[in-house]
């Protein structure tokens, strides 16, 4: 009885596993693309200042690797 209810079972996964697979998905041609991109700001001098601080710490890091 055991082997029955098994082979029933694999039987119902084999018949599911089997159906019809649409591999693509439909092309839509009503999709707008459109991408915005966002304004730039202009960096303050606090900014720039710091990023050139760790610009200089990142390039001595490196040139001290030897």
């Amino acid at each position: 009885m055991k082997t029955m209810i098994l082979f029933f079972f694999g039987m119902l996964l084999i018949c599911n596993a089997c159906g019809d697979v649409d591999e693509e998905p439909p092309r839509t041609d009503s999709i707008a693309r459109q991408y915005v991109i966002p304004q730039a700001k202009p960096l303050t001098a606090e900014e720039r200042e710091f990023i050139k601080a760790k610009r200089e710490e990142y390039n001595n890091a490196i040139n001290n690797v030897e």
